[in-house]
């Protein structure tokens, strides 16, 4: 293929500006750029041309060659690759990476799989049936933030949305199909997020759910989410590309924003001026919104020149946050209101650190600045505990996904085809755990333990086996053992028996200076934060001199010290979801923050000091009868704080309460797991400093009602902080969302549309799971509030799998209580599935509870059933709010 002066011009530059930061490898990569042909080479430097640090030293030269090698195979070979423009086809064909995956030689094994599906297919035909081969292979399973390679899930069979995605996009792209990962990095209307796939086809961008098949493109679950998200993201690993509409870059990596392909979106500018209404260029301007109870970051700016930062961003309340200097301020808005907003420098505030700094700073005080003596009043202010500030968020609105209109027999064909889909990975898993239970007949020790993890491992089992042989002929069994054991489930699905027995025999034996429980999970354990498990110790313990070993061993901090003084960051050349390896930042010298982190608790580790990451503030800390911070350990002064949840309903972290605190005019928010059960009280140590608590209450209808207190924490004091959650009032929870009509059966084994029963009056449809602790409660609250559930105006609908279901006792009682019951019958998902996401709610939640409302004419003259409210699993008083909501109360 020929390529333009223009993109070849951009690699030939950017890549000798790339090789100044590559150290010992730089020649290596000259050397072996050289043996190759010319247009290996410019595919070659195109990938260097924009490499990440990690890649650089954490990879060699012949994997992304294997990569090169491919994508010229394609283009040579694929019907459609022709017609591909030269940038779609280097940044969504030929690169290597998805998002922050483990990069592994693995597009021919996808081609070798996938091709013989693809003969003689369009190229929408081929994008189709490569997501039925998908589903073949993964399904839906929630894990951990790091994200399992493509082969890991080819082996496992499950993963997270991001997971899923990064394999539907690889197995894309080794066909030749270019392929991104899309992802709302928060939802606006409920507490997730999720990450999907688009396909260029035919010279379009088009998307689809990643192993989640449909008969047409553009279809999804998630497209009336979407239709309500504030910002869609997706990335690209490289400097070169068209008319994309860029939220953020650096020298590695352009973060793209999509918004406007799902949702109705709007430009938003703010302006950053000084008390002077002077532009302030470099401000960060970081735009949020509420999710998971804490202000959570979808796009982080900095302003230019003008002072200025322009977004497209979904009509809905926003928080935007500014940062200069250490000072900030922050605003709540809806941005279907607005369409710019100005911040003054005038305004802003210091943290309790920054004030300290400034009361001593003779120089600074001798000033007669007003802006300081604001700020000053500000913060004192703030070291009152507020009463709560009420904020109402109000999420974009919702939207009707429109598709393709697909017949009844190609639906039917599309079920059958899915149905086949998982019941070949269905077998494939039951195949894997037969293997599995053989494997281990012949095991005496540990058999319990071994068996669990085994089949956590799934297609990995042989890895964890071979590595138990080499610890058994080692003797060091018990020690594999207690090593797997303080490993998470997700490491047992892609460990490398090499790796974990490099581990094994190098880890510094236990000498009883501390407990054995500390010894197994922070000297013994590879794990450290969210990196790839790599075999480090041998090589730390050779690389530091005795003398130093043993000066690290008798002040740890030296450690740290050491790191900070050798790694130097440089975070233009970095994607900050990858971490460098322990051994690979040695070498390379060159490393982000969080990889000098992991480094410091490997070198721990690795000569025997007990260390980790704290998850609450991840902060680094070594064992010395109990943790010590490393990083800030002459300002930890712990306090205590008792926070009083004044309100009846339970306070649940990371659900509808969260406590950040202040760092650097930025609200870093602390992982916590602490509930506070409602009339009830937690206590918790906090450092000195700002802090700021959350609490919200979500509506059904995706808004959230949030209650913000702040408060300062000093020395040898304890704060008392009294918090409620806001009430919702039944007016606040109703909504009017179009649900498609759908099937069910009667105990005749007759088909009846659900539109038939709902177009009279208000119904309320139950999903019921007998037997089932969450569907047991609601019955029995049914039971308890029997003669209002026959008082009520509302038909009421039981929706059961099977007449079987008609013999648990508790439904058999409410039947007696409550007769005029009307029962049908479904054992699909789909229809559960549908519902459920149509009300934005977990169809894995049963039961599903729906309150319909009549039908719903829209556009075309089409009815829909009107769906008010919905709920799904169990919540306390569930039954007295369908009363109150029927009731209209």
């Amino acid at each position: 293929m020929v390529y333009t002066n223009e993109v070849q011009e951009y690699a030939n530059s950017k890549f000798c500006d790339m090789l100044e930061i590559c150290g010992e490898k730089k020649e290596d990569i000259l050397y072996k750029i050289s043996l190759c042909n010319e247009e290996e080479q410019f595919l070659i430097k195109y990938l260097y041309a924009s490499m990440n640090v990690h890649d650089i030293f954490s990879y060699d030269f012949e994997l992304f060659y294997e990569y090169v090698k491919h994508a010229i195979f394609l283009r040579e070979t694929c019907t459609w690759t022709y017609k591909i423009p030269e940038d779609i086809f280097l940044n969504y064909v030929v690169h290597y990476r998805v998002n922050n995956e483990e990069i592994e030689d693995c597009r021919k094994i996808f081609y070798d799989m996938l091709n013989y599906k693809l003969t003689n297919k369009s190229m929408e035909e081929a994008i189709l049936e490569v997501n039925y081969w998908c589903a073949e292979k993964v399904t839906y399973k929630s894990t951990d933030e790091r994200t399992a390679s493509p082969l890991t899930l080819l082996k496992c069979g499950y993963g997270r949305c991001g997971e899923e995605s990064t394999f539907t996009v690889t197995a894309l792209r080794s066909v030749g199909i270019p392929a991104r990962q899309i992802y709302t990095p928060r939802w606006a209307h409920c507490d997730d997020n999720h990450a999907w796939v688009e396909v260029w086809c035919d010279g379009e961008w088009h998307y689809l759910g990643a192993c989640e098949p449909e008969k047409v493109l553009d279809k999804g679950w998630f497209t009336s989410a979407a239709s309500r998200a504030m910002i869609i993201h997706s990335r690209i690993f490289s400097g070169y590309f068209k008319d994309e509409d860029v939220i953020s870059n650096n020298k590695v990596v352009t973060t793209i924003n999509n918004i406007r392909s799902y949702a109705r979106s709007k430009k938003i500018t703010v302006k950053v001026l000084n008390f002077r209404n002077k532009p302030i260029k470099d401000a960060k301007v970081t735009f949020q919104i509420l999710n998971y109870s804490e202000f959570a970051n979808i796009a982080i700016l900095n302003t230019d020149e003008s002072g200025k930062v322009c977004i497209n961003i979904g009509l809905g309340t926003v928080v935007i946050h500014v940062v200069k200097d250490k000072k900030f301020m922050y605003k709540v808005v809806n941005t279907k209101d607005l369409d710019e907003i100005t911040f003054n420098i005038n305004e802003f505030v210091y943290s309790e650190e920054e004030m300290d700094t400034i009361k001593t700073n003779k120089e600074i005080l001798n000033k007669t600045n007003e802006n300081i003596n604001e700020e000053y009043i500000n913060l004192e202010n703030r070291n009152k505990i507020s009463n709560g500030q009420d904020i109402d968020i109000i999420p974009p609105s919702d939207k009707k996904a429109v598709y393709a209109h697909i017949t009844k027999d190609e639906e039917l064909q599309h079920k059958e085809r899915v149905t086949k889909c998982n019941t070949i990975r269905e077998e494939k898993y039951t195949k894997t755990t037969k293997n599995i239970l053989k494997s281990i007949d012949n095991i005496d020790e540990y058999k319990s333990e071994i068996k669990e993890i085994l089949l956590e491992s799934r297609g990995s089992y042989n890895e964890i086996l071979e590595f138990l042989r080499c610890s058994y002929n080692n003797h060091k069994f018990e020690e594999a053992i207690s090593l797997l054991s303080c490993l998470k489930k997700k490491d047992y699905i892609d460990s490398k028996a090499n790796i974990l027995t490099g581990h094994i025999n190098n880890v510094v034996e236990f000498t009883g200076d501390y407990p054995k429980k500390i010894y197994f999970s922070y000297v013994l354990c590879p794990r450290i934060y969210l990196e790839s498990i790599t075999n480090y110790r041998e090589f730390i313990i050779k690389y530091f001199n005795n003398n130093l070993k043993e000066s690290f061993v008798k002040k740890p901090i030296e450690i740290w010290n050491y790191v900070k003084q050798d790694i130097k960051e440089l975070k233009e050349y970095e994607y900050e979801e990858l971490y460098t390896t322990p051994v690979a930042l040695l070498n390379a010298g060159i490393g982000s923050l969080m990889s000098k982190k992991i480094l410091f608790v490997a070198i721990c580790r690795s000569i025997g000091i007990p260390a980790r990451i704290n998850e609450i503030d991840l902060a680094i800390e070594y064992y010395d009868n109990g943790f010590i911070k490393v990083e800030d350990k002459a300002k930890l002064i712990t306090q205590e704080v008792i926070i009083n949840n004044v309100s009846q309903s339970e306070l649940k972290y990371f659900q509808n309460l969260s406590i950040a605190t202040l760092k650097n005019g930025v609200y870093k928010t602390l992982n916590l797991d602490q509930n506070i059960k409602g009339n009830d009280n937690i206590n918790i140590n906090l450092n000195s400093g700002d802090y700021r608590i959350l609490t919200s209450n979500r509506l059904p209808n995706g808004g959230v009602f949030v209650k913000k207190y702040t408060f300062n924490l000093r020395a040898e004091e304890t704060k008392v902080i009294d918090i409620n959650l806001r009430d919702i009032k039944i007016s606040d929870m109703m909504e009017n969302y179009e649900i498609d009509d759908l099937s069910i059966k009667d105990k005749n084994d007759n088909i009846v549309n659900l539109h038939q029963l709902v177009k009279d009056k208000k119904c309320i449809i139950i999903w019921i799971e007998e037997g089932m602790e969450p569907t047991e409660h609601i019955l029995n609250e049914m039971i308890n509030n029997y003669k209002d559930f026959n008082d009520i105006k509302a038909n009421i609908i039981f929706i059961l799998k099977d007449i079987k279901a008609l013999k648990n006792k508790t439904l058999e009682k409410v039947y007696e209580l409550i007769p005029n019951i009307k029962t049908y019958f479904d054992n699909s998902k789909e229809n559960i599935n549908n519902i459920a996401r149509r009300m934005y709610l977990d169809p894995d939640k049963l039961p599903l509870i729906l309150i319909a409302e009549g039908l719903k004419t829209v556009q075309h003259s089409k009815e829909y059933i009107n769906g008010i409210y919905a709920t799904s699993g169990y919540n306390v008083g569930t039954a007295e709010l369908i009363i109150k909501i029927i009731q209209g109360n």
